[in-house]
């Protein structure tokens, strides 16, 4: 009920339409503020724009649809020096695609996020060796008094040991001479050497997503995909590319999985650290985000041996509100940790208190130490400088940059000494599944259209239907 209630709170607050203010700090103390300027101009002045859409019924979340994509572009300047032209807009040659990215965030806030889809492969954040070069990157939003969120989450993420970790920089956004504030240019999650590796033949990247009904391919629902909430989508290969018979074989995999969970011999089919590194990052964050927290799965090629392994953490609007508490992937029947945790294959508990027990000696003074030296760089001055320009231009009211670091130092603190009391404790009951055969098909939603899809059974916990299969 408490996480339920700051749940609540965090989109009430989160869906208040904000006042746009017409307000430009000038270039010249955008410039001066040690944060790289990215300046855009489209075709025509045109903005990208998007409809909010609701979810059909059983589903969840708040999508975006006529998405336009505006042909773009784009400057990056810091101090006097321009590090990247991309150049005018000719497909395939020069300049990108600009488009609205995200679901809720970019359907209720005024403030949007971005994708940059370049039209000649380029690393954005400037690092030595052309594996970075990519043509797909993002814009994520700062606001409120989380501009650090994805700056601690990703460091947590790198500390757990996760396969990949995103890069980024805080800049500043210009589009069509409107200042939008301070934004974050980032790497998104895709197939790469450099982001996350698969075999570019026969690798895959799904995300279970709540947004399911609003990607253009989904696999059907499986047991764990209760009351038609959430699906696998893909991420790779594209669902334009896709082939049936990819379909067919992920399907398969994943039912595989799915089966295994329950029966207890996970290990067989699941990379065991990575999916309780994961676990750990989202429990030392706090996060409330359940499963909305996107949640990426490789397989890094087609061999039956091969093992599905987790992605990065990603999308950290709501962490650091769990007080006293796990985050609440970590106890969901709709996914697959708690049925891990509690199994009698203790493999997964195991690594999970065995990765905390190596991570909570230092926890704090490596915190401590990657806050102290954000704040002191380039990048944590000039965002300290930029803060009050994006909330003049938002109308936000905000804690300062400091402010939000010494937040960040308490809860590393207070949250080892829950994790350290609570981890040895944690649950380690045998889970007594009962099968009833359903007095009638169970209906799902697929894409807006109501079809009816007979199941095997149900799988009952203390009265109640928390599965199908």
């Amino acid at each position: 009920m408490k996480n339920y209630l700051l749940f609540t709170l965090f989109w009430s607050l989160f869906s208040q339409i904000v006042v746009a203010q017409n307000y430009h700090p000038g270039k010249e103390n955008l410039l001066s503020s040690g944060l790289p300027l990215v300046e855009i101009e489209t075709v025509g002045g045109e903005e990208p724009t998007c409809e909010p859409i609701e979810p059909p019924e059983g589903c969840m979340g708040l999508g975006i649809t006529n998405k336009t994509k505006v042909p773009s572009r784009m400057t990056i300047t810091k101090g006097g020096d321009v590090l990247y032209d991309s150049g005018d807009y000719v497909k395939d040659v020069s300049g990108l695609m600009l488009s609205i990215r995200g679901n809720t965030s970019a359907a209720l806030a005024e403030k949007k996020p971005y994708k940059i889809k370049l039209q000649k492969k380029a690393d954005l954040l400037f690092r030595n060796g052309n594996s970075y070069k990519d043509k797909e990157w993002g814009l994520l939003k700062c606001s409120g008094n989380i501009y650090l969120n994805s700056l601690v989450g990703f460091k947590v993420n790198e500390m757990a040991g996760l396969q990949w970790t995103p890069c980024f920089l805080y800049v500043n956004v210009v589009i069509n001479g409107d200042y939008k504030g301070v934004y974050m240019l980032m790497e998104t999650v895709k197939d790469s050497k450099t982001r996350l590796s698969i075999d570019k033949d026969n690798g895959y990247i799904i995300e279970y997503d709540a947004y399911w009904w609003n990607e253009d391919l989904s696999l059907p629902a499986g047991q764990f995909f209760m009351w038609n909430s959430m699906r696998y989508t893909f991420k790779y290969p594209d669902a334009d590319d896709i082939k049936q018979e990819q379909v067919d074989y992920i399907q398969g995999r994943v039912e595989e999985m799915e089966n295994a969970v329950t029966a207890g011999n996970y290990d067989e089919y699941i990379d065991v650290p990575s999916f309780a590194a994961w676990l750990v990052a989202h429990d030392i964050l706090g996060d409330i985000d359940g499963c909305g927290s996107n949640i990426f799965l490789t397989l890094y090629n087609s061999e039956p041996e091969t093992k599905f392994q987790m992605g990065n953490i990603w999308d950290l609007d709501c962490i650091e509100l769990a007080d006293d508490d796990w985050a609440t992937i970590h106890s969901l029947y709709g996914f697959y940790f708690k049925w891990m945790l509690e199994s009698e294959n203790k493999v997964f508990l195991e690594t999970y208190q065995n990765l905390w027990g190596a991570l909570s000696p230092s926890l704090v003074e490596d915190m401590n130490s990657f806050l102290d030296d954000f704040s002191a760089s380039e990048q944590g001055v000039g965002l300290a400088a930029c803060l009050p320009y994006d909330n003049q231009r938002w109308g936000y009211t905000s804690m300062t940059i400091a402010d939000e670091v010494e937040k960040n130092k308490q809860w590393f603190m207070n949250r080892k000494a829950w994790l350290d009391e609570h981890v040895p404790e944690m649950s380690t009951g045998i889970r007594t599944i009962q099968r009833e055969e359903p007095k009638s098909p169970v209906v799902y939603n697929l894409n807006g259209q109501r079809v009816t899809k007979a199941v095997k059974g149900l799988y009952i916990l203390n009265g109640k239907v928390i599965a199908v299969y």
